[in-house]
């Protein structure tokens, strides 16, 4: 979260098929499209990050997609060994050997690419499996004439997909698909990698250089890009290798992470572009997709190895910590920055509970400003105002600047001062965000598929509270389905630091046995313990799946703190999700509830958990953790 944009829009309620209206800034096209074509909440819209390799996995069922980031599987952690300069180089009875001055590093088994072999070598430059390995040489497979040793020059370049394999196995076990980000360069001084390979002032200190793009790959977009090619080609032809019954083969293929971070990037526009172009060039190999930087075509570039290696992927953008940053608009709204795109990513954190108490606000023109003793809120957050009076200074606005007693807002209104009412920025304000985010494409993406590749309620800065942190995975979904996102990818399901987490191998209050007796499908293994969080995501889940969003999640009146949802299941029946976003709180305390009158067509509720009740007398309590009242088919 480095860079805002200093804009601020109102949205108002939404309905399936609408456009969004927005204050405060030019649209750059109507977002008419929202959700999945108004289909069905299937469960591959729902994904997750599982980090730990020894965790028990998700039972089944649970999530239907699966995000290949922290879990050492980029690509500094796939070639982990240095290119290698072959010195002398035979081939006898099929077997290729290539000597060198040293290798690091248990080598068989292992995809090499061979490249730069000349003379009566070329025949043995290519991707090969490794067979052996001494500390001077390296042998594979390689049929034909015998060729006698003799000296060589060339380069071998190594990868270690044993990381990726476990993760493709255990997502075929649970029958998800497999979204993989290519990103974090190795660190080798030579060869063309990091640009800035020692740097560990932006990138960690543990893994200096891998926020750099390639030294190969010029600020412009030219140059030959060789590295990152070859690494791309390399993952293709292994997971093309693998057994599909066995293993769950990637079909999405995310160019970058967080481009607005310097932990993760620090290149420029015309580098991610063609970084993305060579990217749809070896997976889908469509002769005429244009690599914009040099003015070529996949068909008439000759400096792939191999092009339309793996026709039916898909290829997402790079994506960014939060949707509105100034860095991550700026790409999108960069001309050639998605033709070669299927996929629009953003990931989607949160900051719940920042509420501030306002005393008062003064209006100039359309700005606000509002008096609020150490509110903790920052500039570019999108916050609720509610309960202020006059009404006019109430509404979803975005954050222009921040002081420590006060922050300014955009809103129009024909009040001069105000006061009282509070800000609140949480989950559903998360939905704000990719609503004004979707309203900034580019018109050719706004019918592509919109994906949020990660978030929740945002690690280190997120509430501590436990009953605003129980109830943000089930509104975080819904917000982000009504807002038009095709699939969001929780992070994540096991992670150490206790980051979003639903799964610990300890059992702590409230978590349950992950096993066959508490739950109709256990983890695999049924060992561990599911916390609330999981628990409340596993009640929402079973009360969604396959349904319709007839309503999608909206304020039930422009400022006001309660929202709603509902979904429609197949024999007609009803569920109206209510929660109350007031009652968020950011550190741990009782929780607190509000009145809501019910409906009289439902009779019933479930709570938070799953449990059933009984409707009695016409008000509900609610609050930060979702419930869901039952209307029955007719």
């Amino acid at each position: 979260m480095k860079t805002r944009l200093l804009v601020a829009a109102t949205l108002v309620s939404m309905s399936w098929g609408q456009s969004v209206s927005l204050g405060g800034f030019s649209a750059k096209g109507s977002v008419a499209r929202l959700g999945e074509k108004q289909g069905v909440l299937h469960v591959e819209r729902a994904g997750v990050h599982i980090n730990g390799s020894t965790s028990a996995l998700p039972p089944v069922g649970w999530f239907g997609g699966q995000r290949l980031w922290d879990v050492q599987c980029n690509w500094y952690q796939i070639e982990t060994v240095a290119p290698m300069a072959p010195t002398q180089a035979k081939r006898l009875a099929g077997a290729a050997t290539l000597t060198v001055s040293a290798t690091s590093g248990a080598l068989d088994g292992m995809l090499i690419h061979v490249e730069g072999l000349v003379g009566g070598f070329t025949a043995l430059n290519g991707f090969f499996i490794v067979s052996s390995h001494t500390s001077t040489s390296v042998s594979y497979s390689n049929v034909g004439a015998d060729v006698a040793q003799a000296a060589a020059s060339g380069v071998i370049r190594s990868y270690d997909f044993s990381c990726l394999d476990s993760r493709l196995q255990s997502a075929k076990t649970q029958g998800e698909e497999v979204m993989a980000t290519l990103a974090k360069t190795p660190a080798f001084s030579a060869n063309n990698y990091s640009s800035n390979f020692s740097e560990a002032v932006n990138c960690p200190a543990t893994s200096p250089g891998v926020c750099y793009p390639p030294a190969d790959l010029n600020a412009d977009g030219t140059g030959t890009n060789l590295a990152y090619r070859t690494f791309v080609t390399a993952f293709v032809t292994h997971v093309n290798g693998l057994n599909p019954s066995v293993y769950a083969v990637p079909r999405y293929f995310e160019v970058w992470n967080e481009i607005n971070a310097p932990l993760f990037w620090n290149g420029t526009n015309a580098q991610l572009i063609r970084l993305t172009d060579d990217l749809n060039c070896i997976l889908r190999g469509r002769a005429a997709d244009v690599i914009h930087a040099t003015a070529t075509t996949c068909g008439a570039d000759t400096g792939f190895w191999q092009a339309g290696m793996l026709p039916s992927a898909k290829v997402l953008t790079p994506d960014t910590s939060n949707p509105f940053t100034a860095t991550y608009l700026s790409y999108m709204q960069t001309a050639g920055a998605t033709d070669n795109a299927d996929i629009i990513t953003v990931h989607g954190y949160g900051f719940p509970g920042r509420q501030a108490a306002i005393s008062t606000l003064t209006r100039s023109g359309v700005t606000v400003t509002a008096n609020a003793t150490a509110h903790n809120l920052l500039q570019g957050q999108w916050i609720l105002m509610y309960g202020a009076a006059p009404a006019d200074f109430n509404g979803a606005v975005q954050i222009v600047t921040a002081a420590t007693n006060s922050f300014t807002y955009l809103l129009a209104g024909a009040s001069a001062s105000g006061t009282g009412g509070f800000a609140h920025n949480g989950a559903d304000e998360v939905r704000d965000q990719i609503l004004y985010t979707r309203s900034q494409l580019l018109a050719q993406d706004l019918n592509k598929k919109f994906w949020v590749t990660e978030g929740q309620w945002g690690q280190t800065t997120g509430s501590t509270d436990p009953d605003t942190r129980i109830g943000w995975a089930p509104r975080w979904y819904a917000n982000l389905w009504a807002a038009g996102v095709d699939r969001a990818f929780w992070y994540g399901w096991d992670f150490t630091n206790q980051s979003g987490v639903m799964w610990s191998a300890t059992t702590a209050a409230g978590s349950l046995p992950c096993d066959a007796a508490h739950f109709d499908s256990p983890c695999l293994p049924a060992t561990g313990f599911v916390n609330s969080n999981g628990i409340a995501w596993n009640a929402f889940r079973k009360l969604t799946l396959n349904t319709v969003m007839t309503q999608v999640c909206a304020r039930t009146a422009a400022a006001s703190p309660v929202n709603t949802c509902e979904f429609t299941r197949p024999n007609g029946s009803k569920i109206l999700m209510v929660w109350d976003e007031a009652q968020d709180a950011y550190t741990p305390g009782t929780a607190t509830f509000s009145n809501y009158t019910v409906d009289p067509r439902f009779s019933g509720y479930y709570d938070w958990d799953g449990s059933y009740h009984t409707i009695v007398g016409s008000t509900l309590p609610i609050g930060a953790k979702a419930i869901y009242l039952e209307q029955k088919a007719m």
